[in-house]
């Protein structure tokens, strides 16, 4: 159970760096967004709170709205992982303390 959350965290991770890239690849060639290894770096990094709005030169409305929309729907789904985890870890016990 706990690995299909982990699996949609990385088809959702790779999914939005196929989309940033897609708008942003010719911004500059240095950019968070160029190329799609540094796009999945970069969303990645957003992921755990790190990232930058002021490096969207060009559609900067559209990219702080992107980049909102994959910070909220990643975390409810690491949210929903720890969950997982968690419930996985009650049952584990529960299970050995009735037996």
């Amino acid at each position: 159970m706990t690995i299909s959350f982990l699996v949609i965290f990385f088809c959702w991770l790779i999914c939005m760096s196929a989309v940033f890239t897609s708008i942003w690849y010719e911004d500059s060639e240095e950019g968070l967004y160029s190329t799609f290894p540094m796009s999945i770096t970069s969303l990645f990094a957003a992921s755990l709170t790190v990232y930058d709005t002021q490096k969207f030169e060009n559609n900067k409305t559209i990219g702080i709205i992107l980049l909102s929309i994959f910070v909220i729907v990643g975390n409810i789904i690491l949210v929903n992982l720890l969950i997982a985890l968690l419930s996985e870890a009650f049952y584990n016990v529960s299970k050995e303390a009735d037996s």
